[in-house]
Parts: structure tokens; C-alpha cells; sequence
């Protein structure tokens, strides 16, 4: 009877031993997803992505191929944030294709505070298969809105990945902000859906905030009080500030200025904390006032 559980204990141990490795090695950064077998969109592509840091700023795209496997950051598994840097990142990440058709999907950089963002994307040719060349398109929150290929507050890329090929993509990061990357892989579908609910949810936000700044206007046109205007001001700034984090201010209203897109949101950091200290005084220093009639 021992040597039945002993050896029922080994098969079990075996079989742990089978399912954890069978699991790191579906989660390997260094494994292409295959695109084709994504059963639900959206889908964090951390576990996917290699990335390089940059110390010099000067590497190419050629110097990027060649950089060796154990020289890649790799076993991410949430949002990779670097803080403030001088580096430059490189960020790959590989796409697999095993259907008989095109893949269209796209590809999302979920923060939109990036000075630099450039997407390289393999090309090859019909006449040398076997040479793959790189082709780049520059954007990020130094140039002007425009110059995204899709007109979207994140920045979001189109990928075509061919019937039975395995592709190799790259993105390179530079900013004067924290280098934050979070990539996440959608279907035109999901991303249509995702995007409209995403609009009407800001839309519900500051519509409601807007309707605030109106009535409590209006209370201080009526009353004169003076802790109503610094609020209202308070609010306009947050909102500003808010609008400016979820890159909504470049897209709507500094979208041909992105130096000044980049300066405003210190200044109004500076202002929403100016004026809510002088909110906070006025308030607590406000004198009652009743309006007694006498009979």
C-alpha cells in the first residue's frame, strides 16, 4: 500500500512540476503571442515585451538588432515604469501569426505623457525575403497632435502581422517626463467599443464638473462671497490639470503647440495648490451674515 501513495505522490509531484513550467513558459517575455489565438481583446502585452535601456540616446535601429538576448530587461508583469531618465528606451516585442490570413490589430501605448515615441516596423521584400528592413514613424507629445497616425489621446499603432509569419516590432521612448510603458494589444472591434464607452465617461466627468463651476458661479454672482470664486477657479484648474494627464488638452486644445501643452501642467499644478490655500482661508475666515428684518 506505501509504495501505491509513494508512487501516486511522485506522479502528482511530476505533474505540478510539468504545469508550472508549462506556464513559465507560456508567459515568457521572450515568446512571441500568437495573435491569431487571442480568444478576448484587450490583452496586456508585459509578459510579451523585452525591453533595452539606452544610456547613450544614440543607438539605431540596427544597433537594436543586434543587441544580445541576456542584454534585453525582460519578466514584466504589469506597467514598467522607469521614473525620470535621461535613457532612452527601446521596447520590442513579437508577434506570431500561424493562420492562413492577415492579423489586423493594434497596438496601444496607454500613457500619453511621451516626448518621443517612435514605432519600427518590419518590411520585407518580395525580391530578398530573407532581408528584413525597418520602417519608423515618429510621434509623441513634442510634435504637434497631428502628427499621430491615429488621432487618439494614447498613442496607437495599426499592425498587419501576414498568414504564417512571426514578426518582430520595436519602440523606442524618450521623454523629459517619467518613461512609463504599458502596451496593450486590441482588435478593431474591442478598441472602437472600449474607446466610444472611455468618451463618454470623460464626457459624464466633466460634463459634471462644469455644471458645478456654473452653479456655484452663479452662487457668487448672487452673494458675493468670496469662497465661491476661489473655488470655482480651484475647479478649473483641476480640471485642467486632469484634462492634461489623460492627454485630453493636447488633443483639444493645445494641439499645435506642444511645447507650451508640456509647460502649462506644472504652472497649473502650482495654481490648483495656490488656489485651494486660499480657498481653505477664505472659507474658515468667512464671517456668518444673517439677514434679519425687523418687524
Amino acid at each position: 500500500m506505501l509504495p501505491v501513495i509513494r508512487h501516486h505522490y511522485i506522479v502528482v509531484i511530476i505533474v505540478i512540476a510539468f504545469m508550472m513550467l508549462s506556464n513559465t513558459v507560456t508567459a515568457s517575455p521572450a515568446n512571441a503571442i500568437t495573435v491569431n489565438s487571442i480568444e478576448q481583446f484587450p490583452i496586456s502585452l508585459s509578459p510579451y515585451i523585452s525591453i533595452f535601456a539606452d544610456n547613450s540616446q544614440g543607438l539605431l535601429i540596427n544597433d537594436i538588432k543586434d543587441i544580445q538576448e541576456e542584454q534585453w530587461q525582460q519578466g514584466f508583469t504589469g506597467t514598467a515604469n522607469f521614473g525620470f531618465t535621461d535613457s532612452a528606451y527601446w521596447v520590442r516585442v513579437r508577434f506570431n501569426n500561424t493562420a492562413t490570413v492577415p492579423q489586423h490589430v493594434k497596438l496601444e501605448q496607454a500613457y500619453p505623457l511621451m516626448d518621443e515615441v517612435t514605432f519600427f516596423a518590419p518590411q520585407i521584400s518580395q525580391e530578398t525575403p530573407n532581408l528584413i528592413t525597418y520602417s519608423s514613424f515618429q510621434t509623441g507629445d513634442s510634435f504637434p497632435f497631428e502628427s499621430r497616425g491615429i488621432l487618439h489621446r494614447n498613442f496607437i499603432f495599426n499592425i498587419t502581422v501576414p498568414p504564417e509569419t512571426l514578426q518582430t516590432y520595436y519602440v523606442r521612448f524618450h521623454s523629459r517626463d517619467t518613461i512609463e510603458i504599458n502596451f496593450k494589444l486590441w482588435d478593431e472591434l474591442s478598441f472602437s467599443t472600449f474607446d466610444h464607452n472611455a468618451q463618454l465617461m470623460y464626457g459624464i466627468f466633466y460634463g459634471a464638473i462644469f455644471v458645478l463651476i456654473v452653479f456655484n458661479l452663479s452662487i457668487y454672482f448672487a452673494l458675493q462671497y468670496q469662497s465661491y470664486l476661489y473655488y470655482v477657479a480651484t475647479l478649473i484648474a483641476f480640471t485642467l490639470v486632469e484634462a492634461s494627464l489623460n492627454g485630453l488638452t493636447f488633443e483639444y486644445l493645445f494641439s499645435n503647440n506642444p511645447e507650451f501643452n508640456k509647460l502649462i501642467r506644472p504652472i497649473l499644478i502650482c495654481v490648483v495648490m495656490g488656489l485651494t490655500g486660499l480657498f481653505s482661508i477664505s472659507y474658515f475666515t468667512a464671517v456668518p451674515q444673517f439677514d434679519i428684518k425687523k418687524a
